[in-house]
C-alpha cells in the first residue's frame, strides 16, 4: 500500500456511521404535532447531549485511485478525536494508520511505501490546506455522530420539508434534513468554509443509548473528490471519561 493510500485510508475512518436514508429507524417515537421552533431544538439537544464516545467501527473508502475496508478504534469528545485504524479484523503488528485532531494541533502515524513508521504533525490549517480528502472528517465533526447537533444559535426552516441549520464545531456549515414525525436526522449537508465544495451524510440503523440516537451506520459523500465512506459501528457507547494520553499529541508515534 503507498502512503497515499494509508493517508486516505486512515482519515477516512473519521466518518462513523452511514447508509441508505429511506424510512426513519423505527426507534424514533413519533412526536406529538405541531412543534414549534423551540421545541424542534430542544428535542435535537436531548438527543445529542453526548460528552464523548469510544468505539470500533469498521470502514469501507472509495475514491478513483484508492479502496479498501478497515477496522478502526475511535474515540471521540468535542473538538478532539483519534482514530486508530487496521487491517481487517486481526490486529496486526502495526496501525494502518493513527489520527489525532485536537484544538491545538494534529499528529499522524502512518507507514510510508518502505513500510517505515512516519508521524507527522502540524496545526488543522496545515492539515485542511495540505490534506483535503482526510480534511472531510475534521470539516463534519460532531455530525458524524451526532446528527442534529450544532453549536450557538440554529435555525428551524420549512421551506422545503424540515431542516436545522447551524455551525459545527469546525467552522463549517450544516443543514440536517429531518423526518418531521420524529425529528430522525436522516441526512445532511455540510458546506467546507472557503471552497466551492459541499459533504453530504446520510444516517441509517440508529441505536438508542440513554436519551440520545446515534447512527449506526453512516454514508460521506465527497463529490467534488469523488470520495465515498461507509462507516458501520461494530460496538461502541457514550463514554464520559478518557484515559490522559488518548487525545495527548505526544503519544501519537511514541512507545
Amino acid at each position: 500500500m503507498t502512503s497515499r493510500a494509508a493517508w486516505l485510508l486512515a482519515l477516512s475512518s473519521f466518518l462513523l456511521l452511514v447508509g441508505g436514508c429511506a424510512t426513519p429507524p423505527s426507534v424514533f417515537p413519533r412526536l406529538e404535532q405541531p412543534l414549534s421552533d423551540a421545541e424542534v431544538l430542544e428535542v435535537l439537544d436531548r438527543r445529542t447531549a453526548v460528552p464523548g464516545y469510544s468505539g470500533l467501527v469498521s470502514l469501507d473508502y472509495r475514491d478513483p485511485e484508492v479502496s479498501g475496508v478497515l477496522e478502526a478504534v475511535v474515540n471521540w469528545r468535542p473538538e478532539h478525536l483519534r482514530v486508530t485504524a487496521f487491517k481487517g479484523l486481526v490486529v496486526t503488528d502495526y496501525d494502518v494508520f493513527d489520527l489525532l485532531l485536537v484544538p491545538d494541533g494534529y499528529a499522524l502515524r502512518y507507514l510510508d511505501d518502505e513500510r517505515e513508521d512516519r508521524v507527522v504533525r502540524g496545526s488543522l490549517a496545515e492539515f485542511t490546506r495540505t490534506r483535503p480528502r482526510q480534511a472531510s472528517f475534521y470539516w463534519i465533526g460532531e455530525a458524524l455522530l451526532l446528527p442534529g447537533r450544532t453549536v450557538g444559535a440554529a435555525t428551524v426552516r420549512r421551506d422545503d420539508g424540515l431542516r436545522v441549520e447551524g455551525l459545527l464545531l469546525s467552522g463549517a456549515r450544516a443543514s440536517f434534513v429531518l423526518d418531521p414525525e420524529t425529528l430522525a436526522v436522516l441526512r445532511a449537508r455540510i458546506a467546507v468554509p472557503g471552497e466551492a465544495r459541499t459533504l453530504e451524510l446520510i444516517y441509517a440503523d440508529y441505536l438508542q443509548d440513554g436519551a440520545a440516537f446515534l447512527p449506526g451506520r453512516v454514508e460521506l459523500l465527497d463529490p467534488a473528490l469523488e470520495v465515498r465512506v461507509t462507516v458501520e459501528v461494530e460496538d461502541g457507547a457514550r463514554s464520559e471519561a478518557f484515559e490522559d494520553y488518548v487525545f495527548d499529541l505526544d503519544d501519537v508515534g511514541g512507545e
